[in-house]
C-alpha cells in the first residue's frame, strides 16, 4: 500500500469513528451526571427542590427518557439555560465568551508550533547527539509535569484568565479585558 494510500485510510478510519466516540462521550457525561448524588434540581436550589421543578426538568421520568430527551436536545443545539446565571441560554454563554477562548487558543498554538518547531528543526540537523535525545526528552518531561501540577491543580478557567491577562499581543494590542463577558 502506497503511503497516499495509508494517509487516506488513516483519515476515512477516524472519520467513521467519530460519531462512535462523541456518542460514547456523550453517554458516559449523561450516565456520570446521574450517578452523582441528589439530581439537577438539587443543585438548582438544594435538598428543598419542589417536585414542580423536578417534573419541569423531566427528572421524574424513566432514565432511559431522560436520555432521548437528552440526546434530542443536543442534536438540536438546545443546551438548555444556566442554572447559575439566572435563566440566560447556555448557547449565548458559549458564543459571549468564545472570542477570547480563540484568542487564547490562537496564541498558545503559536507558542507551542515555534517550540516545537524550534526543537525539530534543532533534532533534525543534529541526530544521535545530546541535543536531538535531550530536546524531545526536556520538552516531553515539561509537559507531562506541566499538566499532571498545573492542569490537574488549577481550574481552566483561572489557568486561561492568567494566560489572557499576562500576555502581550506583539502584533497590535494588548490582551483587552473589556471583551470579556461579566
Amino acid at each position: 500500500m502506497s503511503r497516499s494510500k495509508a494517509i487516506q485510510y488513516y483519515i476515512a478510519a477516524r472519520l467513521l469513528l467519530a460519531p462512535l466516540m462523541v456518542w460514547t462521550i456523550v453517554t458516559l457525561v449523561f450516565l456520570l451526571l446521574r450517578a452523582t448524588p441528589g439530581d439537577p434540581a438539587d443543585a438548582i436550589l438544594g435538598n428543598r427542590a419542589p417536585e414542580a421543578l423536578r417534573e419541569s426538568l423531566g427528572l421524574n421520568k424513566p432514565l432511559w427518557l431522560q436520555y432521548l430527551a437528552y440526546l434530542g436536545q443536543l442534536l438540536s443545539l438546545n443546551l438548555g439555560t444556566s442554572v447559575t446565571s439566572q435563566g440566560q441560554s447556555v448557547w449565548e454563554i458559549i458564543t459571549q465568551h468564545f472570542p477570547a477562548t480563540a484568542e487564547l487558543t490562537f496564541y498558545s498554538m503559536v507558542v507551542a508550533m515555534a517550540i516545537g518547531v524550534t526543537i525539530g528543526i534543532l533534532s533534525a540537523s543534529r541526530p544521535n547527539t545530546a541535543i536531538d535525545v535531550g530536546g524531545a526528552t526536556v520538552w516531553h518531561h515539561h509537559l507531562f509535569f506541566a499538566h499532571i501540577l498545573g492542569g490537574n491543580a488549577l481550574s481552566v478557567n483561572f489557568c486561561g484568565t492568567v494566560a489572557l491577562v499576562s500576555s502581550r499581543n506583539p502584533f497590535s494590542h494588548q490582551s483587552n479585558p473589556s471583551q470579556w463577558p461579566d
